[in-house]
């Protein structure tokens, strides 16, 4: 909270106090910390080539679905193992 003012022509004084974070910032802090630990919240999605592939060369087509994919953690982007 900001504090008084004497005059405005002498000094201010300020008092500024600190807010406690709030319970939202504190949870993603979590998460980021989860993610440094590598504890990463994976999304799989399919490129277009391997989804044509696997629908016109059905069922070898599949094979390239499977090889044309990319996982990335949802909360940092970081590209996960499969």
């Amino acid at each position: 909270m900001l504090g008084c003012h004497k005059s405005f022509t002498s000094h201010s004084c300020f008092t500024i106090t600190m807010e406690k974070p709030s319970v939202g910032m504190m949870y993603q802090e979590e998460l980021m910390a989860r993610c440094a630990r590598g504890q990463h919240d994976p999304q799989t999605k399919f490129g277009l080539l391997g989804i044509l592939c696997a629908i016109f060369c059905f069922p070898c087509g599949l094979l390239c679905l499977c090889a044309d994919r990319e996982s990335r953690c949802v909360r940092c982007g970081v590209q996960c193992m499969p």
